[in-house]
């Protein structure tokens, strides 16, 4: 559609930056180290660390992570998955669970063949969850086959069609965030996560009749939810192209939907 695609993980890097990013610059002033980031630095460490980054390079406490830095450290990918875990809510207990579910699911993944015969990996060895082995995961979670590339897409932050431990990480504090069973939870990346889940980040819809069927994908109750956003026609089109407008007048109605919640934490 002319003038209504956007390239995969546009807007991602930049929305994820808005968790800690705000003010002139980009900048967020404050008197603690873990909380001072640069919204560009952060969308490159989304787009070159995220994808490198390996579970033995998490911390088992992300408190305790976070208290031992000190004033001046460089704001790290790392610093952002633990201020953003706690800031939702979730135990080092859930944290630790989230760590050990990623690893054994990528243990049990097959390997990947590039087209040149090697393996699909970087020459750090990383590796990162295909669609197959992110969609045993959901199913395990109660979700329908047909389901599992949408909520593919909203758990891939760093938009590299791959879900490493930082997306998979940032995927469960923004449907966590979402259930509203944590109040506090940080809502961009839930806002996020819901905007790509309905593939809003790449096409614009084109009318009710659209939005309505991209609910359908993944929700049972669409036209419930369009009853509650309550909005017109041409105005629900105009809120759903922009990722502010859709994060003030359309999450709050998705938020509330039993419909959309993951029960990850149970099943992690």
């Amino acid at each position: 559609m002319s003038g209504s695609r956007r390239s995969s993980g546009e807007l991602s890097v930049s929305a994820v930056a808005s968790v800690r990013g705000s003010g002139a610059g980009g900048a967020t002033q404050s008197s603690s180290p873990e909380d001072t980031l640069d919204a560009q630095a952060l969308t490159r460490l989304l787009q070159t660390d995220s994808p490198r980054l390996l579970v033995s390079s998490l911390p088992p406490s992300p408190a305790q992570f976070l208290q031992a830095q000190r004033r001046g450290d460089q704001y790290t990918l790392v610093a952002h998955l633990c201020r953003s875990w706690l800031d939702a809510g979730l135990s080092e207990r859930e944290w630790q669970q989230a760590l050990q579910t990623y690893d054994q699911q990528l243990r049990n993944q097959p390997k990947q063949v590039a087209k040149g015969g090697s393996n699909a990996q970087d020459a750090s060895g990383e590796a990162r969850w295909t669609l197959e082995t992110f969609s045993i995961w959901l199913m395990n979670q109660g979700r329908r086959l047909r389901e599992c590339s949408h909520w593919f897409r909203a758990f891939d932050f760093d938009g590299d069609e791959m879900v490493g431990v930082a997306d998979f990480l940032q995927g469960i504090v923004a449907v966590v965030s979402s259930s509203g069973a944590r109040a506090g939870g940080p809502g961009t990346l839930s806002a996020l996560a819901l905007f790509r889940l309905l593939d809003l980040e790449k096409e614009q819809i084109k009318d009710e009749s659209d939005f309505k069927a991209r609910l359908d994908q993944v929700y049972a109750e669409s036209q419930a939810i369009l009853n509650d956003i309550g909005l017109p026609a041409a105005l629900l089109v105009q809120k759903a192209a922009d990722f502010e407008s859709f994060r003030v007048a359309i999450l709050p109605v998705l938020q509330s939907s039993p419909a959309l919640r993951l029960s990850v934490l149970g099943g992690v």
